[in-house]
């Protein structure tokens, strides 16, 4: 995303909502220094170097599933961005079940048109234009968005289950850095990659009639944003109680119930 900001010619200056520091100090440190010289940026080398500075042991383990981690977000065929991040799935999550709800049965239907093209690309702010006009963009068809988040959801399990792994043997004074870099947000995008993965397969179980179905689905839905909440919750201790609370991006608790509300 950001070299295609510079190649558009927005390379003077950028200014960041850094969000939640605990858990990006991997990615704000990665941005400053491609911004820095875009040109002499090599994201290989840096992540090696990121993870050396960081790791006393078992680098090349780290190094693996930092880059499974990062690799796992699916790229949206149409708009090259992101399909899936954290915000985007909860907004799929609850279009997806407002139309249930609503009756529209289809499971594409959580997704915008695709809004791009000549007319957006040429505008004199076409990064911003492409990035959030089609930040939902809808896909051809519910196969497609489904094998995308399926892949995204199998490969966040992979980063998961390394990371578990390896924070077991880690000294204790450094498991806290592993913890917020990586153990937590694998667990986290995996449970909301999964959650959508239950949902658009629920819709799916409504539009052919299978009442039996869209339940089971529906469960496995609620069990999975449950578990993102208990995560949360688990996380979000000391000062940090309370840090998502009524967070209008990653509201967990309010898609816990959403998806609990479901009328089936």
């Amino acid at each position: 995303l950001m070299k295609q900001a510079v190649d558009t010619g927005a390379g003077d200056y950028a200014i960041f909502n850094v969000s939640d520091l605990r858990e990006f100090s991997y990615n704000i440190d990665a941005t400053s220094k491609m911004l820095w010289n875009m040109d002499s940026f090599r994201p290989e080398r840096w992540t090696e170097e990121w993870i050396n500075k960081h790791y006393a042991s078992r680098r090349a383990d780290w190094l693996s599933v930092y880059n499974t981690y990062y690799r796992s977000l699916q790229i949206h065929p149409y708009t090259n961005i992101p399909a899936f991040l954290d915000g985007m799935l909860q907004a799929r999550i609850n279009r997806a079940v407002d139309a249930i709800n609503k009756g529209e049965y289809s499971a594409s239907f959580p997704s915008e048109p695709f809004t791009g093209g000549p007319e957006v690309l040429s505008h004199k702010d076409a990064f911003w234009l492409s990035m959030y006009t089609n930040s939902a963009a809808k896909f051809v068809s519910s196969v497609e968005e489904y094998s995308l988040i399926n892949a995204q959801m199998a490969s966040y399990k992979m980063a998961m289950d390394r990371a578990d792994a390896l924070y077991a043997t880690l000294p204790e004074s450094e498991k806290p850095f592993a913890l917020t870099t990586i153990v937590y947000p694998s667990r986290l995008m995996y449970h909301l990659s999964k959650c959508y993965c239950e949902v658009l397969a629920m819709a799916d179980a409504v539009k052919l009639g299978n009442k039996a179905e869209a339940v089971a689905r529906k469960d496995a839905a609620f069990k999975e944003i449950s578990a993102a909440v208990d995560l949360e919750s688990e996380y979000c201790t000391g000062r940090f109680a309370g840090w998502w609370n009524d967070c209008r991006k990653v509201n967990l608790k309010a898609m816990r119930d959403k998806v609990n509300d479901v009328k089936l």
